[in-house]
């Protein structure tokens, strides 16, 4: 009976932490899943989305590129390279790793690299162009070597859907 009762409880309890991910539309073509309790943001024309859990901190940035900028695939890739190392200098980071997706027709850019501040955590970063938007997605994990916010990483950076 005592141990009955006892697996019960575990069993309440660690229902009670199952964490629950939510698609979100982040803009009429691309949708995400981030960890419930999503936050938007509006900042001088930017939507920003913020979501975190015990594992990670999450954000999907959304900027409207200029129509003066050319969107296409030849430019979008030196553009998105010019983004990341901007990211990496800006931070005074050590980029760990690059390394290019598909995304629709397109082809975006994921990187990893630290900041001089924590070096011990990493920060990632997905970057691509639909339709004159700019998608900047930013994962941190919040541990070092945390195996649970690689999981988490790969199942937000993983959710990205385009509408067709």
């Amino acid at each position: 009976m005592k141990k009955s009762l006892i697996l019960l409880i575990l069993l309440m309890l660690t229902s009670s932490f199952v964490e629950t991910w939510v698609t979100t539309q982040i803009s009429s073509s691309v949708s995400v899943q981030l960890p419930n309790k999503v936050e938007k943001q509006i900042i001088d024309g930017i939507e920003v989305y913020k979501a975190a859990n015990s594992n990670c901190k999450f954000s999907v940035t959304l900027k409207q590129l200029p129509d003066s900028i050319e969107t296409q695939r030849n430019f979008e890739i030196y553009f998105l390279k010019g983004l990341v190392a901007g990211t990496v200098i800006a931070s005074n980071g050590e980029l760990l790793a690059e390394k290019t997706f598909k995304i629709g027709a397109s082809e975006g850019i994921e990187i990893s690299y630290t900041a001089p501040s924590e070096k011990s955590l990493v920060n990632h970063k997905r970057v691509f162009v639909v339709e004159k938007t700019l998608y900047t997605l930013d994962c941190r994990d919040l541990k070092e070597n945390d195996k649970d916010c690689f999981k988490d990483r790969r199942k937000f950076f993983d959710s990205i859907k385009l509408k067709k």
